[in-house]
């Protein structure tokens, strides 16, 4: 994607690309609004462009996920620092290493990653340190480790509820 995109914009000498990525719409839709306030200019991409956004990010997620060259170029100066915090699943606490159906980790991940299951088979670089899965844990089995340290994320909530 990060390849097709450079060169449609050496091809037309623009971005292409911003012309459906939500970062240009919403700078187009800010342009809209300017020309609204400071031109009295009412033009049908004042509602176009904020509905376009709305559509991609609520609807079809996955422009941000699969086909953005922002992400894609994100991705890849990702893959350098995911080796810093990277999550960690404590297997003698996790409940389906007792053959439990708990998936209460990968029913709250926005970018659909199953912790236990995909870690091994899918990029670091699509999980985006959210610790969602970390909270959502029943029996704290996953942490996130950075440079040696085990990061727990319920840690401060257990101590807050201790005291």
């Amino acid at each position: 994607m990060l390849a097709g995109s450079l060169v449609s914009a050496a091809a037309c000498g623009f971005p292409v690309f911003c012309l459906v990525c939500p970062i240009g719409l919403t700078i187009a839709s800010v342009i809209a609004l300017y020309r609204f306030v400071g031109f009295n200019e009412l033009t049908l991409s004042l509602v176009v462009f904020p509905a376009v956004i709305v559509l991609e990010l609520v609807v079809l997620r996955k422009w941000c996920h699969r086909f953005c060259p922002v992400g894609a170029l994100l991705s890849l100066i990702s893959s350098f620092g995911s080796k810093m915090t990277r999550p960690r699943v404590d297997h003698d606490r996790c409940l389906r290493a007792e053959s439990e159906p708990c998936t209460a980790c990968a029913s709250v991940c926005p970018e659909h990653i199953d912790p236990v299951a995909d870690l091994g088979r899918r990029p670091l670089s699509e999980c985006t340190r959210c610790g969602r899965c970390a909270d959502a844990c029943p029996h704290d089995a996953i942490s996130f480790t950075k440079r040696g340290l085990a990061l727990r994320r319920n840690e401060s909530a257990r101590k807050a509820a201790d005291a």
